[in-house]
């Protein structure tokens, strides 16, 4: 339980840092369904403490895209986050409006399913609010894989389900696959990690990826980058209003456009300007956007942006102390260090915990339990993926075994599923069915990364710094 104090301090937080999120990125959240016609939907009431059955009850939230099989099997997708929302799996086209599903071409033999996990969207939500009213431990992974086995139970109805998880949902769905073993027929992990290690290395992971991206992709973005942030550090960036950027600061502003290639190439071609002239369009246009004046918030108004879900999953499954006081001795990375680290993510998380009465929940770490995964498994991970690079996954490969099957994913980052839909689904596919296998599918042709740098259109800086800060939310909330 916590304090008044802090859920004042945190909904600020929220409501200063999150608010371009809210408000301009996550427009659609909520809006509806692809097809109501051939979507079915409804709310599932588990108990909120499974020790305790007959006390407080919550909903959860489950859509399901019907199948024109007569005899379908069952695919349960579980979005990333943690305090994302089943929506990420649906489709929206530049205007807002919904489009087919990316998984809809699955549905000639799956009844595909999506829900919200406790806390989040439209099931129970949790609020700042009230948040003092609530046992947040109550909230973890643990608890969301017995809401999918109750789901699987009393609303799918189905002995066996596949399971796909991606990014925070593939922590969960692996972590089902290992606590519920008979109720998974094939397991799908998509651009995620076995254990919290992920998160605490986080500033390790983008600078070691950005050292890959400059060799494979980008030559030159890791040195303009140490420019640019020499310039930041002198004060010689040119920015709208004179906005005071320090270069953490910078660093955390860089994030949304680590989520897809094509925010990448944004990336590349944002520090070499920096570096080269002092100023860029595309940090200005983000720059204004957060300054835009808004009308004040009315106090009794409906809380927006990341459940506390958010926070609560990170500061105590994937916050570790001791893991983080160890690296103070770890030689220094660059562009994004430990100091960084500390300031925009590990600083909240270790408030949070103490305040919120979580230092006891286990972190995260299912790596001494691969062997335990039963299941055929099928790895996906964007070989430009900064969050959980590939290096998880042939570590997940290899602590599963028994033929766990790995495809990495060329130009795609945090997100194959949208950035190479057809090849990825078409992988995922061939997959769950038996008798074809994904190396039978044809790659997408590669795009040569300087030249598409060169060739960026506005709609394309626009949709990366959508797109990406719409996941970021998941990833680091406040900061």
């Amino acid at each position: 339980m916590m304090g008044r104090c802090w859920r004042m301090s945190a909904c600020r937080r929220f409501g200063v840092v999150v608010v371009l999120m809210v408000v301009a990125l996550l427009g659609p959240a909520g809006a509806g369904i692809p097809d109501p016609a051939i979507y079915r939907w409804g709310k599932l009431e588990v108990p909120e403490d499974y020790d305790r059955p007959d006390g407080r009850q919550i909903e959860i939230y489950w859509e399901k895209l019907t199948s024109t099989n007569p005899r379908p099997q069952a695919l349960v997708l579980i979005n990333g986050g943690p305090g994302g929302t089943h929506e990420s799996f649906h489709k929206y086209n530049a205007q807002g409006g919904l489009e087919r599903d990316y998984f809809h071409s699955l549905r000639d033999e799956f009844e595909i399913y999506l829900f919200d996990q406790r806390g989040n969207g439209q099931s129970s939500r949790l609020s700042f609010k009230t948040l003092s009213q609530v046992d947040g431990r109550l909230y973890g992974t643990v608890n969301i894989c017995r809401d999918l086995e109750e789901l699987r139970r009393r609303v799918i109805g189905q002995e066996k389900i596949a399971v796909l998880g991606e990014s925070y949902g593939g922590m969960v769905a692996l972590s089902y696959a290992i606590y519920f073993p008979d109720s998974v027929s094939r397991l799908v992990l998509h651009d995620t990690s076995p254990s919290f290690r992920y998160f605490t290395n986080l500033y390790q992971n983008f600078s070691n990826s950005l050292a890959d991206l400059d060799a494979r992709e980008f030559p030159g973005i890791r040195q303009n980058f140490r420019k640019s942030l020499r310039r930041f550090a002198e004060g010689t960036v040119t920015t709208p209003g004179n906005v005071t950027l320090t270069p953490n600061d910078f660093l955390s502003k860089c994030l949304p456009f680590t989520y897809s290639f094509r925010g990448l190439t944004v990336l590349a071609r944002m520090v070499q300007d920096i570096a080269e002239t002092g100023q860029s369009k595309v940090l200005n246009g983000i720059l204004a956007a957060e300054v835009a004046p808004r009308p004040p918030a009315r106090d009794d108004a409906p809380e927006t942006g990341p459940s506390p879900t958010l926070l609560i999953i990170q500061a105590s499954e994937m916050y570790d102390p001791e893991t983080i006081a160890q690296l103070e001795g770890v030689p220094a990375y660059d562009p994004w260090n430990l100091a960084w680290a500390k300031e925009k993510m590990f600083r909240l998380r270790g408030e949070f915990r103490r305040e919120a009465g979580l230092e006891g929940v286990p972190r995260y770490d299912m790596l001494p339990r691969l062997h335990e995964v039963r299941a055929p498994t099928l790895i996906i991970v964007g070989a430009c993926d900064f969050v959980c690079p590939p290096v998880y996954a042939r570590q997940m490969q290899r602590g599963i075994g028994n033929g766990c099957q790995l495809l990495v994913v060329d130009q795609a980052a945090h997100g194959a599923f949208d950035e190479q839909q057809d090849y990825t689904v078409g992988a995922i596919r061939a997959f769950l069915l038996p008798g074809r296998h994904y190396a039978d599918l044809c790659p997408p042709p590669r795009v040569n990364g300087p030249a598409a740098a060169k060739a960026l259109r506005h709609r394309d800086v626009l949709d990366a710094y959508i797109e990406g800060t719409r996941r970021l939310q998941g990833l680091l909330g406040p900061r």
